[in-house]
């Protein structure tokens, strides 16, 4: 078995036989690459080559490629925003429902660009092939916190629920339309980063009642097209890290949260993605914290059930090499320390 299929077995729930490492490592990749970070990430060519160079450098997991996007550019663009302006992104300009009417109509072979996305994958399966894709897909109700704009979309949650609910249908299948061109171009899990969604910035009521249902049907779509899904649960997420499981994520990336717990509770339901703080720790910190950190978290997780070893958020580009050396040495250690206990 190779480590592709490693990898997705762990993310589908069985113990892959040993502890999978894949940061969230596109800017990082970039910057090792030592060729200027705008060059890079604007390049398909480099930035397969960065991240393809860099992993197989630091002997980690996973590589990540950018998504199609333009969605809400498609969507929004010529719209004003909520400064006034004409929008070039999409971004602020669903702020009455009279807007939400002004959308433009979506197709996705005429309103995205994937021929970025489709070069990288295809080098990355040509010099990488046993390595699983992840790409970022923001879920319908988070891309909708970003064409309301955030504040309004808060507002709005309380004093007009319906008009949130209905934004996030309106844009839900211009999105489900690009993971279909997403997986045509070869990427094997999308990873959805919901900080807009936690637990810091709303409650579970509300969470429940305007997000939950639209998470289910974006999460069922996702599977359709043969892809897994790692939900990233940025923020406060720890009285709803239920919903997450319930909604049919086959992973969860976690951050600011009591992770031992949330292994005990929900380990052996889903695959745990985490959990060693990116700033403070991975970036900050020395080498000896981020093995202490990382080899932690290894040994609470893998009793309970399968486990990615990862910084609980995008890893920052000037992240000290050594630390990443730690970082993939706790896991072969916690690995080997792990089997043995498993023999007796």
């Amino acid at each position: 078995m190779g480590r592709k299929e490693q990898i997705l077995q762990a993310i589908d729930g069985k113990y892959p036989g040993y502890i999978p490492v894949i940061p969230v490592a596109n800017t990082f990749a970039a910057k090792w690459s030592g060729k200027p970070m705008g060059a890079v990430m604007g390049n398909p060519q480099l930035y397969a080559q960065a991240m393809i160079d860099c992993r197989k450098h630091f002997d980690y997991d996973g590589l990540w490629v950018n998504g199609v996007g333009g969605i809400t550019a498609a969507l929004g663009q010529g719209m004003t925003d909520k400064f006034g302006k004409k929008s070039t992104n999409g971004e602020s300009v669903i702020l009455t429902r009279e807007s939400l009417n002004q959308l433009h109509d979506f197709k996705a072979a005429r309103d995205l660009k994937p021929d970025g996305m489709i070069k990288a994958v295809r080098m990355m399966k040509e010099q990488d092939p046993d390595q699983p894709i992840f790409t970022v897909v923001s879920s319908p109700a988070s891309t909708a916190a970003v064409m309301m704009d955030v504040g309004n979309f808060y507002v709005s949650m309380i004093k007009d629920p319906e008009f949130v609910k209905d934004v996030i249908r309106r844009i839900t299948e211009p999105i489900v339309e690009s993971v279909k061109m997403i997986a045509d171009a070869g990427v094997d899990v999308i990873w959805n980063p919901m900080p807009t969604l936690s637990g810091t910035c709303i409650s579970k009521k509300l969470y429940e009642e305007i997000c939950r249902e639209s998470n289910i049907y974006f999460n069922e779509q996702v599977r359709k097209c043969g892809l897994r899904l790692v939900a990233h649960a940025c923020g406060k997420w720890d009285d709803r890290f239920d919903l997450l499981f319930q909604e049919g994520n086959d992973g969860i990336h976690v951050s600011e949260c009591n992770f031992p717990e949330v292994c005990q509770k929900y380990g052996d339901k889903v695959c745990l993605m985490g959990d060693i703080p990116s700033v403070p720790v991975m970036l900050l910190g020395t080498a000896e914290e981020v093995y202490k950190t990382a080899f932690d978290n290894c040994m609470a997780a893998v009793p309970h059930g399968t486990f990615i070893l990862s910084p609980d958020c995008g890893m920052p580009p000037n992240v000290p090499y050594e630390n990443v050396e730690a970082m993939c040495k706790a896991a072969k250690d916690a690995a080997d320390k792990y089997e043995s206990k498993r023999s007796y």
